[in-house]
């Protein structure tokens, strides 16, 4: 073929948007059985372009004898020549899926997917196809964090093990392209796990499981108390706790469970007693009795003159319920004999009897001791203010009752 023949059929082909470039690859004989799957025709396409402005030499693209079949060895440029580049699965599909008796390619691929393809979702997902798919199939194409991105611009956003399940076991209509109508609402897919779950028909609870749940499992669940009237009884859900818990039948304790506990634990419970609760044995005698020297010693049972409600540990000891003319030594004998810093009190000859001429009950504590000295003496008196600093063992380094100004003082007339 010539050059200007080639220049002819070229400028005819292009003024109708289909630019056909034939160019002889082989000197054999080309066959039928040679020309790929993309050449040839099916009548499923549809009608035949017309021809009338094509060159007559059939043979520039036609095999000889096979009409629905073009050449193997023809070849065309599609971008040079439209402008448009054929790229993924457009690059190997039949020309005349495209190029037949539809009207002018232009007014079909203005409307971009849809001119050539249906949408199977119904423009539910919108116009822009490329968002989720690419051209080399109809697979999603993207990562998996991708297509979580994409969905949390609906109203569910996928977390926890939602991330990971297929589409389609939500999205029943996920082959047909249909991810319409789905309600955001958990019962909707968990309404088995929910009719499962111990008390939750029973109770009446909401069927709505992200108040408790989370989206990772089912275990480890926080109930929301808020979801529930403030009038529901604590004991409608809690019968079996109540009943199991220490004293709380024999005691006739109320079933309005706030009152000690919280409701994200039943640990911690700060019971609050009523105002009428003063006979403390009545709940806590076994308490009572097994504590140290209470029985022994005689402690009265009025327990709040030294515990506090909230906890049996740091007890402020109130020596005033035992009465006046105490002898010490009888509850506090052992420490007595084990005290001997700063003071050895049995080297010193302390008296015994007398602890609280140096110590205080206040506070529950021993320390710090202090000793008042006889005022009429000259080393408690204003002129002497440097004996206030004076510790005890410089004065008395044997015995207190051995103690004498002179042991400091060579004359101690003015002390007279």
């Amino acid at each position: 073929m010539t050059a200007r023949r080639r220049s002819a059929f070229a400028a005819i082909l292009l003024g109708l948007g289909f630019g056909l470039t034939a160019v002889a690859a082989s000197a054999k004989k080309p066959a039928k059985k040679d020309v790929p799957e993309q050449l040839r025709w099916s009548q499923d396409w549809g009608p035949m372009v017309p021809h009338k402005k094509f060159p007559r030499d059939c043979g520039l693209c036609h095999l000889p004898k096979s009409w629905d079949a073009l050449r193997p060895d023809f070849r065309y440029d599609h971008k040079r020549e439209t402008g448009y580049a054929l790229t993924g699965a457009h690059a190997r599909a039949s020309c005349l899926r495209c190029h037949n008796d539809r009207g002018p390619v232009a007014s079909f691929k203005a409307r971009g997917c849809a001119g050539c393809h249906v949408d199977p979702h119904k423009s539910a997902m919108g116009m822009d196809c490329q968002r989720c798919h690419g051209e080399e199939s109809w697979q999603s194409r993207g990562t998996q964090g991708d297509r979580m991105a994409d969905h949390a611009r609906t109203r569910f956003p996928l977390i926890g093990v939602h991330s990971a399940l297929p589409c389609d076991q939500c999205h029943t209509r996920t082959a047909a392209g249909d991810f319409r109508g789905l309600s955001p609402d958990c019962f909707r897919c968990h309404l088995d796990s929910f009719s499962r779950a111990p008390n939750h028909v029973a109770s009446n609870f909401p069927r709505d499981c992200r108040p408790c749940h989370g989206a990772v499992a089912w275990a480890g669940a926080v109930m929301n108390h808020s979801a529930f009237s403030a009038s529901v009884n604590c004991a409608s859900c809690h019968l079996a706790q109540f009943q199991a818990a220490p004293n709380h039948v024999a005691n006739n304790y109320p079933q309005t469970c706030a009152n000690c506990h919280q409701t994200s634990t039943w640990l911690g419970a700060i019971f609050a007693h009523p105002a009428s609760a003063t006979n403390c044995v009545s709940c806590h005698l076994a308490k009572y009795q097994s504590a140290p020297n209470h029985v022994a010693s005689g402690y009265p049972q009025t327990c709040g003159a030294c515990h506090s409600q909230t906890s049996w540990l740091g007890a402020n000891f109130n020596h005033s319920f035992l009465g006046g003319n105490l002898i010490c030594s009888n509850c506090h004998h052992d420490d007595f004999v084990a005290a001997a810093a700063p003071v050895n009190h049995t080297a010193q000859g302390i008296i015994e009897s007398a602890c609280s001429q140096c110590h205080s009950s206040n506070g529950g504590v021993w320390q710090p001791a202090s000793f008042t000295h006889n005022p009429a003496k000259c080393y408690d008196s204003g002129s002497y203010r440097s004996h206030e600093n004076a510790t005890c063992v410089q004065c008395h380094p044997s015995s207190y009752s051995a103690a004498t100004c002179t042991a400091c003082h060579q004359n101690r007339s003015d002390c007279d």
